[in-house]
């Protein structure tokens, strides 16, 4: 079957379209503008073999895990240099599995992040739309008078890993979420980066993801282990396996963004589901904050039979209900529009005291209209 990509890259031609380098940086001649941010990094040009990428130089992030140290390698860009972004394509390699964070900053506007997962020690090429990347909302993250990405105000792209952020995150006895320990000096390694005009956007703001990309644009910070499944016994198309374990101190969650522009109307959401052991999975949407900090979160429990048989779900909205140990909300009702990230974790340990290994697979997410 051909890819949702490889059938939009199709279009493009058939309608006189041509994926256009607005960017490209190969970095066989240098860093090419590309600098190191942060107190604890810096940027150089790899040409160790095991560093290069057919046989061609990459660009090296060198940085640190631990309390109070951040770094991100990142290419500044003139006004208006991807205003026609389609697509930001490059390959990374990093030395643990992780998710590789992508950033835009708009001048006098906000960063914008999508994720990409990156299994470690190989190369995985990433594909990124506009629709994949999210407003940042820490205290960090500078305000956005517009709320939404715009391209044309981009003044620089960041790449960094988000094991830096969960690494330098207190631990917290009352929840109990794996976290993997990557304290140290790691690298990171970019290749053959560039950003595609030419690329008309996905009409359907529908689709949550379909799995049609090269890379996962999901994130865990820790006990999670993904890859893109096509074999298709545990789903009706590409699917993502999640390898993990249940344990009854330490819960497993992974999320992704929600696209931007999603309808009021939508009324819930469509996906294939399997698991090899029969689980409780808690599905959460988060909201975006009207300011800084954590939006609410409205979460809704899935049970989901075992020995990996696919079934196809309608999970209403309406069976979200406000997380008591989040946010408070003062509507007291979940705005789809408003929703940000989807999160999944397993609770079967605090359920029913099951643990263990288990996989579980999901595919086809999507928001839907229902009577």
């Amino acid at each position: 079957m051909v890819s949702s990509i490889a059938l939009v890259l199709l279009a493009c031609g058939a309608a006189g379209y041509a994926a256009t380098p607005l960017v490209k940086t190969d970095f066989a001649g240098g860093q090419a503008g590309w600098v190191s941010m942060g107190p604890s990094g810096t940027v150089r040009i790899a040409r160790d073999t095991s560093d290069m990428r057919e046989g061609k130089p990459s660009l090296a992030l060198d940085y640190e895990v631990g309390p109070k140290k951040f770094a991100l390698a990142v290419l500044p860009v003139s006004p208006n240099a991807i205003r026609d972004a389609g697509q930001i394509h490059f390959w990374t390699k990093t030395e643990f599995p992780t998710s590789v964070v992508v950033t835009l900053s708009e001048k006098g506007g906000g960063n914008y992040a999508a994720m990409a997962w990156s299994p470690g020690g190989v190369w995985q090429e990433v594909r990124l739309e506009p629709r994949d990347f999210s407003l940042g909302d820490r205290s960090t993250d500078p305000p956005d008078p517009d709320g939404k990405l715009d391209l044309d105000q981009v003044q620089a792209i960041g790449v960094t890993d988000l094991a830096q952020l969960f690494g330098a995150a207190p631990r917290n006895p009352a929840i109990p979420i794996a976290l993997d320990d990557h304290a140290g000096k790691h690298t990171l390694l970019i290749s053959g980066f560039e950003v595609l005009g030419g690329i008309p956007p996905r009409q359907d703001n529908l689709v949550i993801d379909e799995f049609d990309a090269p890379q996962l644009t999901w994130s865990s910070p820790g006990g999670a282990a993904f890859r893109i499944d096509t074999a298709r016994e545990h789903a009706p198309g590409p699917a993502m396996e999640v390898d993990y374990t249940q344990a009854d101190h330490a819960l497993v969650y992974f999320s992704r963004n929600l696209p931007p522009g999603i309808p009021d109307n939508i009324t819930h959401i469509s996906f294939d589901i399997a698991s090899e052991k029969p689980a409780q999975f808690v599905f959460t949407l988060q909201e975006r904050a009207s300011g800084h900090g954590e939006g609410s979160r409205y979460i809704a429990v899935v049970e989901v039979r075992g020995k990996g048989t696919p079934d196809h779900r309608n999970l209403a909205l309406r069976a979200f209900n406000l997380d008591p140990n989040g946010p408070p909300d003062p509507g007291g009702v979940l705005k789809i529009a408003s929703a940000k990230s989807l999160s999944i974790a397993d609770i079967s340990p605090a359920a029913n005291g099951d643990t263990g290994p288990n996989r579980f697979w999901i595919s086809n997410i999507r928001f839907i209209v229902l009577p």
